[in-house]
């Protein structure tokens, strides 16, 4: 079952994920880059999905990452983190190419229904940070996405601008649209925008103009 699938400057990457047969399974890419003849990717990986036949999550997925060395065409993999998130995201300009931070939304180990924590994470690659946005008790981030600042400089940080979700509140059943300052994550968000429907979980991605 693919999923989802990745790019950098120059390949097309799909992933061959068996499902039950190899303990290993990716919903979700956080991104890929080429570096010194090698193709890096980093992934939300789970060791297992489904293989007791149902379709519930049996496992969590972390963040690792592979690298392809496209001389010998071996795979080596590297665990990056250790706690269970998903649904991995980096500033769109660096899709495909070399990124330090990447987004995650901390998951829920053993809870069948795969819901979310109430914790947004963001990666700091070159270093191995993780800094953690806590959103407050029953209060549940959807994936977050980050916008750039229109006023940032070219020399300006990766993470200049902001991160941006949707938070449902269990007590309330009612959706926030969260905007977080990207370069102080764990602070309290620059603002939360009240909706007036409820946001289910659920889609995600990202989305285009039309060509039309």
């Amino acid at each position: 079952m693919m999923h989802d699938f990745v790019i950098t400057r120059n390949y097309t990457i799909f992933m061959d994920l068996p499902v039950v047969f190899d303990p290993c399974y990716v919903f979700h890419p956080m991104n890929a880059f080429e570096r010194d003849g090698s193709v890096v990717i980093d992934v939300g990986r789970f060791r297992s999905m489904w293989r007791t036949g149902s379709t519930e999550f049996e496992d969590f997925a972390t963040l690792h990452r592979w690298q392809l060395d496209l001389g010998t065409v071996r795979v080596t993999e590297t665990p990056l983190d250790d706690r269970p998130a998903e649904f991995a995201r980096v500033a769109d300009d660096r899709v495909g190419l070399p990124n330090r931070y990447g987004y995650m939304v901390a998951t829920r180990p053993g809870d069948g229904s795969g819901l979310m924590a109430t914790q947004l994470l963001k990666y700091d690659l070159s270093s191995g940070a993780c800094a953690v946005h806590e959103c407050g008790r029953g209060r549940r981030p959807g994936e977050g996405v980050f916008v750039a600042d229109p006023d940032r400089g070219s020399a300006a940080a990766e993470d200049a601008g902001w991160v941006v979700t949707y938070g449902y509140d269990d007590a309330t059943d009612t959706s926030d649209l969260v905007i977080i300052d990207a370069t102080d994550f764990t602070a309290a968000p620059d603002a939360t925008v009240s909706l007036p429907r409820r946001i289910p979980f659920g889609f995600h991605g990202s989305w285009v103009p039309g060509l039309g």
